[in-house]
């Protein structure tokens, strides 16, 4: 039987819990990027400087209800898109699953694809967003 993990995200005082896994096979893949300058000599060899080390994870989130989507929606106006640092937890159970990322893009736009639509002015409507989340190693 596989186990199913639930994310969750806590910033400045305040979590959001996701009530579905992340759309995927793996929760926890993530995509490792060298930052790097390359030189050239006169006589044609290269030199690498590595500046850092970073891994992104570019995240699906499905069945997201209204009021979840308007707590990340405050995560972030608030928080995120300003540059600040959260907690991204693959699994909301396990403290050991914590991982400290910021938004893998400024001012990156996060499109809200509506799975179902059974109310009023949304008030049932369910959610799909993808998120891109960034870490320094």
């Amino acid at each position: 039987m596989a186990t199913t993990y639930i994310p969750k995200i806590v910033y400045d005082g305040n979590t959001i819990t996701f009530d579905f896994p992340v759309k995927g096979p793996d929760p926890f893949a993530e995509n490792l990027k060298a930052n790097s300058s390359i030189s050239q000599s006169k006589s044609g060899l290269q030199q690498t400087l590595l500046n850092f080390t970073e891994i992104e994870n570019s995240l699906v989130f499905s069945h997201v209800s209204q009021s979840i989507k308007d707590s990340v929606n405050t995560l972030l106006t608030t928080w995120a898109f300003l540059g600040n640092e959260f907690d991204y937890f693959p699994d909301k159970d396990d403290a050991g699953t914590k991982i400290t990322v910021t938004l893998a893009r400024s001012g990156m736009a996060v499109k809200y694809k509506v799975l179902t639509w059974t109310g009023i002015a949304n008030a049932n409507a369910i959610y799909e967003f993808r998120l891109r989340l960034r870490r320094v190693v």
